[in-house]
């Protein structure tokens, strides 16, 4: 597992997926290819995590920030991500706004009690 430190950055995402697409991107979250999970880590993401309530999807993302930074445009235009995108584009509410949260506190992991 990646070493968290002060570089690492976690953002959530707000959106909400098409009407009756919810089965479809269940299905799509059960069959990502171990490459794009590769990819992922190779750019400096961490974790990728989904939530679903009814329609409405929140996706956060833990990275480091330093790696990232320097190879997001690098994964922005890799033919893996911009497949992937391209599926989810298709169950995603079109127009629809992705709202960004900003983390304002966390309950830092420790060692167990």
């Amino acid at each position: 597992m990646p070493e968290r430190t002060e570089k690492t950055v976690r953002k959530l995402y707000l959106r909400r997926l098409r009407p009756n697409k919810v089965e479809s991107y269940l299905l799509q979250h059960d069959q990502i290819p171990a490459e794009l999970e590769i990819l992922y880590r190779q750019h400096g993401i961490n974790s990728i995590s989904s939530f679903l309530h009814g329609d409405r999807l929140c996706v956060m993302v833990e990275f480091n920030a330093e790696v990232y930074d320097k190879k997001a445009r690098a994964l922005d235009t890799h033919p893996m991500e911009l497949a992937w995108q391209a599926r989810m584009a298709q169950l995603l509410e079109p127009g629809g706004e992705c709202l960004e949260f900003k983390e304002v506190y966390r309950l830092k992991s420790t060692q167990p009690v």
